[in-house]
């Protein structure tokens, strides 16, 4: 698995830990937006490469990203998916990795 699948593996765990009544809802927003677009969309394989895939994820989730009805994404569901890319990735960075720790 690429080093982004492993980060949001650990993400996942450290959500429902920390918190165990909504880490689902933050991890499905992962699982349907973050991943799909930067493993399958883009192929980012090393979230430290991410910063040139950034803008384009950013439009795709506004233009292109559509829930599992076939809608159009809400604004506040893509900032949130906006926002989890970027935890994610920035947790990656060895300074900060202890993030899920």
């Amino acid at each position: 698995a690429s080093d982004i699948v492993k980060l949001a593996s650990q993400y996942r765990a450290y959500k429902e830990k920390q918190a165990p009544r909504s880490w689902q809802q933050e991890c499905s927003i992962l699982d349907n937006f973050v991943l799909p677009y930067f493993v399958g969309t883009s192929g980012l394989k090393d979230p430290n490469t991410w910063h040139p895939e950034h803008q384009r994820f950013k439009a795709w989730l506004l233009d292109e990203a559509v829930t599992e009805q076939g809608d159009r994404i809400a604004v506040s569901t893509a900032n949130k998916a906006d926002l989890q890319a970027c935890i994610l990735v920035h947790c990656a960075d060895p300074c900060i990795n202890s993030c899920f720790h």
